[in-house]
C-alpha cells in the first residue's frame, strides 16, 4: 500500500471517528430509562413504564433519530391537567401491552406543563391536553407528525397503532419490519416457497387465517411475536385462500403451525388470542416462551388500587379533602393560564380570539371581585 493510500485511509478513519464522537457528545437519545429534563413533576417513571420520556433536548434527536428503524407514538402532556392525570392510567396501560413492538414503534411522553419543554411542544402545535401524534419512521420534523385520534382504554389505543402501523407498512413494505401484507397463494404455489419471506433461522410457520380482513388482534399477534422472529415466522391469511380448503378449516379466526420441512400441520386450534398463541409458542420454545397471555394479564392489571367509596351526602366532612382546593392553587393556574398556556401557540390574539380572552379575563376578575382582590395581585 503507498504513502498516499495510506494517508487517505488514515483521513477516512478519522472522519469516521470525529462523526462518532460529534454523535456521541451532541445527539442526545433518550431510553426507557432516560430521566427528562426540567422540574415539574412526571405522570410517568422512568425505567418502570414503558414510556420514552423525552424532554426539549432529546426530542428532534430521539424521534427523529437518522438510520433508526422504528415509528414513535407520542403523548404530549400538562402534569396538572385533570383529563390527562385521568388518561395517565390507560397509557401506561396502552405502552405495556405494546411493548413487544418496540422494534417496529415506540412509545413516548412530554411533560409540556414543564417550561423547559416549551419551544418543542409549541412547534407541534400542541393545543390541548392529552395530546397525540404518531411520527412515522421516515418522518424528518414536527410537521411530519400526524394526530393520533385517542382512546379511554389501553386496549383501544393499540387497536389504532396497530391500523398506523399495517398503513405505514401498506406504503413501505419496509424489509426489517414484519410482513404484514396476507399470504398470497395459487395453484402454482409449492409448500417450500411459504417460507421465503421468513428469516433463514426460522424453522417454524404460524399462519393466522383472518375471520375479517386487517383484523386488529392478528396484526397484534404478529407485532407481538416479532421479537421471536428467529425461531418463527408469522404471518396472516384471508378466509378465501386456497389453504382454507386444503387445511380442512371452517371456523375463523383459526391458526395452523407449521415445521421447516414438514408439510403437515403441527398445530392447529381456533385463534383466541393470546391463550392460543401460547399453545402454539410451546411446540416452538418448550419450556422457555414467556407467556403472553399471563404478560397481557399482567398489563391490564389496574395501576391503582381501587378507592373506598365515601357517601358525601351522608359524611360531608370526609369529603371536604377530596374536593378541596387551596387557593394558591387557583391561583397558579390562573397565572398559568394567561402567561403560559393563552401563548403556547405563539399566534397574534385577534380577532375571535381576543373577544374569548376578554371574555375569560372579565370571568376571573369577576370572580376574584369577590374576594376584594386585585386581579393582577397574583402576579
Amino acid at each position: 500500500m503507498g504513502i498516499g493510500s495510506s494517508r487517505k485511509s488514515a483521513a477516512t478513519f478519522i472522519n469516521i471517528l470525529f462523526f462518532v464522537l460529534l454523535r456521541t457528545l451532541n445527539g442526545k437519545i433518550a431510553s426507557i430509562s432516560s430521566v427528562p429534563q426540567g422540574s415539574n413533576p412526571l405522570l410517568y417513571q422512568p425505567g418502570i413504564d414503558h414510556i420514552v420520556l423525552l424532554d426539549q433536548d432529546t426530542f428532534s434527536d430521539t424521534v427523529f433519530e437518522p438510520g433508526r428503524g422504528h415509528s414513535f407514538v407520542v403523548e404530549f402532556y400538562a402534569d396538572w391537567c385533570g383529563h390527562c392525570r385521568a388518561f395517565a392510567p390507560s397509557f401506561k396501560q396502552f405502552a405495556a401491552l405494546t411493548k413487544r413492538w418496540s422494534n417496529v414503534v415506540k412509545v413516548g411522553a412530554v411533560n409540556c406543563a414543564d417550561s423547559f419543554n416549551s419551544q418543542i411542544c409549541r412547534s407541534n402545535g400542541v393545543a390541548y391536553f392529552p395530546m397525540l401524534k404518531y411520527f412515522s419512521r421516515k418522518s424528518k420534523g414536527v410537521n411530519d407528525g400526524m394526530i393520533f385520534e385517542s382512546a379511554h382504554s389501553g386496549t383501544g389505543l393499540r387497536d389504532i397503532l396497530a391500523n398506523k402501523v399495517l398503513n405505514e407498512y401498506k406504503q413501505n413494505s419496509y424489509e426489517d419490519w414484519p410482513n404484514l401484507n396476507p399470504l398470497q397463494v395459487d395453484a402454482q404455489t409449492t409448500f417450500e416457497d411459504l417460507w421465503d419471506t421468513l428469516d433463514q433461522s426460522s424453522n417454524f410457520l404460524l399462519i393466522l387465517f383472518e375471520k375479517k380482513v386487517d383484523s386488529p388482534a392478528v396484526i397484534h399477534s404478529i407485532l407481538d411475536l416479532w421479537p421471536n422472529k428467529q425461531q418463527i415466522g408469522v404471518r396472516r391469511a384471508s378466509s378465501n385462500s386456497p389453504l382454507v380448503s386444503m387445511l380442512g378449516i371452517s371456523k375463523f379466526p383459526y391458526l395452523a403451525l407449521f415445521k421447516r420441512g414438514n408439510q403437515q400441520s403441527i398445530f392447529m386450534d381456533e385463534f383466541q388470542g393470546p391463550k392460543t398463541l401460547d399453545e402454539a409458542m410451546q411446540r416452538v420454545e418448550p419450556g422457555d416462551f414467556l407467556s403472553l397471555d399471563s404478560e397481557q394479564q399482567q398489563s391490564l392489571q389496574p395501576t391503582k388500587p381501587p378507592v373506598d367509596l365515601i357517601d358525601c351526602e351522608r359524611f360531608p366532612e370526609k369529603c371536604k379533602k377530596l374536593y378541596y382546593v387551596s387557593e394558591t392553587d387557583m391561583l397558579k393556574a390562573m397565572r398559568m393560564a394567561l402567561l403560559d398556556e393563552v401563548t403556547r401557540l405563539g399566534i397574534p390574539i385577534e380577532g375571535d380570539r381576543f373577544r374569548k380572552l376578554y371574555a375569560f379575563v372579565t370571568l376571573l376578575k369577576e370572580a376574584r371581585r369577590e374576594n376584594n382582590q386585585n386581579l393582577f395581585e397574583i402576579f
